[in-house]
């Protein structure tokens, strides 16, 4: 699951234009779109932290 890096939310989704995917993510709350990358996948991180 993706978490916003700018309000924490996991409610998130891929960004679409004309039906292709740009390969960026957006937060439904804050609205805050970067790439991927930047929406660190929860319990992945948190596994190489351990």
């Amino acid at each position: 699951m993706y978490t916003c890096p700018k309000c924490s939310s996991t409610d998130t989704y891929k960004e679409r234009i004309n039906g292709s995917d740009t390969g960026d993510r957006i937060c439904k709350i804050c609205k805050y779109t970067t790439s991927a990358v930047s929406f660190k996948e929860k319990g992945k991180e948190e596994a190489k932290e351990s």
